[in-house]
């Protein structure tokens, strides 16, 4: 067994779901102990299946069939007590919704927890099973045998923490603070603070910190990992080998800059080198530098169609005369974000996070290292695209 911070309310609601049925009364204080953190464990469960399923959603139910939900069971007082009954006991707390409609023959039931009583919670710490939660995990020596060129970077994120406690106090007294914006189903969305991104964000620094790791590199070279992947907001609070104050390196206008190499225009490339590319577009948009920089994202560098029309096209044209045009004929001859990311990957990757071997976390177009590599890394980067001969700003 091992501790757990999750919100506290959802303790009181399987506390009450627990009082309200006649069937514990029997048991004493031990036994229900032990009940309560089977259906913490259960609800832990289902929740990382939801989020493993849709992380962008809380709103999909996910299938979980009975073959992975039977091991959740306990016995009291000589009583079996199997999975379903205890899905009816959160069903009954209010902290997981099913959905029955294709629960008949070969169909399996399908979950995901109700998020609505974390509107009035903080966090508390409780002890569960991880082996039922998080089961099936890979090992450092798997991930090491599958990407032994990225073993630097695996080790290194074997070496991240989080401070917990000061993350959450944070979020707790940041709750409606606003959010950098996201682009969903090519819809950009304002976002701010909610109980359940908090929880969430406190999910995901517990994997990290427990060492619940997964790695992916993608065909175009790009590392991909939970803690690539650990929210914004957390990163403050992150130490890597014990030592906390990571500096951050950003490439300022990373995709822009990178795509001055195929295109013929010096305002465009001296533009881009200044890393003033977003906030020219927003300046001639009246537009958020977050936004424009989400649409561009949208219409332009990860988009395999071209842009021939707009209030993004008009503007492009104002300030970059003949740019789209050009960008229009290479999406035609090839994928023009595969380009850009191979680009990247070479640098932040390949050259800083592989060959140079240092203590650092790569996160796409930025890294996050100690204070004593900041000036060897920025020259890297300076070096590798003085090479594209490309000025760069970095942040």
């Amino acid at each position: 067994m091992k501790k757990i911070l999750i919100p506290s309310q959802l303790l009181k609601q399987i506390n009450n779901s627990i009082k309200s049925s006649p069937n514990y009364n029997k048991y004493q204080i031990k036994q229900i102990n032990r009940l309560k953190k089977t259906l913490i464990s259960l609800w832990m469960y289902i929740y990382e299946r939801q989020i493993a399923s849709n992380e962008s959603s809380y709103d999909m139910y996910v299938n979980i069939g009975w073959k992975e939900l039977k091991s959740f069971k306990l016995i009291l007082k000589g009583r079996m007590i199997q999975y379903s009954e205890l899905i009816s006991l959160l069903k009954e707390a209010e902290v997981i919704k099913i959905n029955k409609k294709y629960s008949v023959d070969c169909f399996t039931r399908s979950y995901k927890i109700d998020l609505s009583f974390l509107n009035t919670t903080h966090f508390t710490e409780v002890e569960i099973n991880f082996e039922k939660v998080f089961r099936n995990l890979r090992n450092k020596e798997y991930w090491l045998a599958k990407y032994p060129k990225h073993h630097n970077l695996i080790e290194n994120s074997y070496n991240v923490r989080i401070d917990l406690d000061s993350y959450i106090y944070w979020l707790r007294d940041n709750i409606g603070k606003d959010l950098k914006p996201k682009c969903v189903n090519g819809v950009v969305q304002k976002r701010k603070l909610t109980p359940e991104i908090a929880h969430n964000s406190v999910q995901k620094c517990l994997k990290v910190n427990l060492q619940n790791l997964w790695f992916k590199v993608s065909a175009t070279g790009r590392f991909y990992s939970n803690v690539v992947n650990l929210p914004s907001t957390a990163i403050p609070f992150m130490s890597l080998y014990g030592r906390e104050g990571l500096k951050s390196i950003d490439i300022a206008n990373c995709q822009p800059l990178l795509l001055a190499t195929r295109i013929d225009s010096e305002c465009y490339k001296k533009d881009v080198g200044m890393g003033v590319f977003y906030e020219n577009l927003a300046t001639q948009t009246n537009s958020d530098r977050c936004d424009i920089k989400l649409q561009c994202f949208k219409y332009i560098f990860f988009n395999e169609k071209p842009l021939k029309s707009g209030k993004l096209y008009d503007s492009m044209e104002t300030l970059y005369p003949g740019v789209i045009q050009s960008i229009n004929e290479m999406k035609q001859k090839e994928k023009l974000w595969e380009i850009l990311q191979k680009k990247e990957s070479k640098i932040i990757v390949e050259r800083i996070g592989v060959s140079a071997g240092l203590q650092v976390i790569t996160r796409h177009d930025e890294i996050l290292c100690f204070s004593e590599n900041k000036i060897e890394i920025q020259n890297i980067i300076r070096e590798e695209l003085k090479k594209m001969n490309l000025n760069v700003q970095l942040k």
